[in-house]
């Protein structure tokens, strides 16, 4: 515990809290995830030549209470953002080549249980929010502004402290899944996907 009070730095002794800061960012993919919208593509315009990894930027505030000498639980909120264009092309004359347009920006809350081991904070953590997606296909002409009616992400990862400092690693899932009308009907498009971040914290 006197090595978690050292590092963490007085507020954390004072009061048993501290609050974290961090920018974060990271690779998702949506590969797995059950959505629709990229296979059906690919049979209207030809073969995806872009994976489905996306690069995320996200700027997070936690707030760590102790709740015994051993753990404790904490509250995130999550601003998080990503842009990509996806681009499939066919060599069937009948089908014509797409360009795919997606940023994604999402508002995202979570509880975290956490252990305190020393100046390591292993965590595990459930939560919510919104997700929201500009979306842009060129050659269908279809432009959309959309929000995922039902979101849910997982989580488990831990931070090191480094005296005000601290890095932070994770890895999870995040499920937002949002319906596109395309030439072939409707589709499932999930905004969301499994990720990995690390990330750079300042505490107090």
């Amino acid at each position: 515990v006197g090595a978690l009070v050292f590092v963490a730095g007085p507020a954390w002794a004072a009061n048993g809290s501290v609050v974290f800061l961090t920018l974060k960012y990271g690779v998702q993919n949506a590969d797995g995830t059950g959505d629709t919208l990229f296979h059906q593509l690919e049979n209207d315009h030809g073969k995806a030549k872009d994976n489905r990894d996306v690069a995320i930027q996200g700027v997070e505030l936690d707030f760590y209470s102790a709740t015994s000498r051993d753990a404790g639980l904490a509250v995130g909120l999550e601003l998080q953002q990503y842009s990509k264009t996806f681009r499939f092309r066919t060599s069937d004359a009948l089908k014509t080549d797409e360009d795919l347009s997606i940023a994604g920006r999402a508002l995202l809350f979570s509880l975290k249980g956490f252990l305190r081991w020393g100046p390591v904070l292993p965590f595990i953590a459930i939560g919510s929010g919104n997700y929201y997606v500009q979306y842009h296909q060129a050659t269908e002409k279809i432009s959309l502004l959309d929000s995922a009616p039902n979101v849910f992400s997982a989580r488990v990862g831990a931070r090191l402290l480094l005296g005000r400092w601290g890095l932070l690693l994770e890895t999870g899932q995040t499920s937002a899944p949002v319906r596109v009308h395309t030439q072939s009907g409707n589709a499932r498009l999930n905004l969301g996907g499994n990720f990995t971040s690390a990330g750079l914290s300042w505490a107090w």
